[in-house]
């Protein structure tokens, strides 16, 4: 599981780029100097919420993943939480 403190970043620097794009869009004062910015700061974004995703181990607290969906714990189910069948 990740921590909401350690996407802080994440949401910190998407938040700062909406904010820039709404109050110039706002003001009618939107250069390519601000979609820039705001290209650079959801870029950073993206990459700070990719480096916190990619530290979480796929095995946690004795839960399994596979193919992209958390499955109950193991030898509870066989199938995932999402509905599909391990096949």
């Amino acid at each position: 599981m990740v921590s909401a403190n350690a996407t802080r970043e994440h949401g910190r620097l998407r938040a700062q780029a909406m904010l820039l794009r709404d109050t110039r869009a706002e003001a009618g004062d939107m250069t390519d100097a601000d979609w820039a910015t705001i290209e650079s700061m959801l870029h950073q974004s993206y990459q700070s919420l990719s480096h916190v995703v990619s530290s979480v181990p796929l095995r946690q607290a004795g839960r399994e993943w596979r193919g992209g969906h958390r499955l109950v714990e193991q030898g509870a189910a066989t199938s995932s939480q999402q509905g599909g069948s391990l096949g």
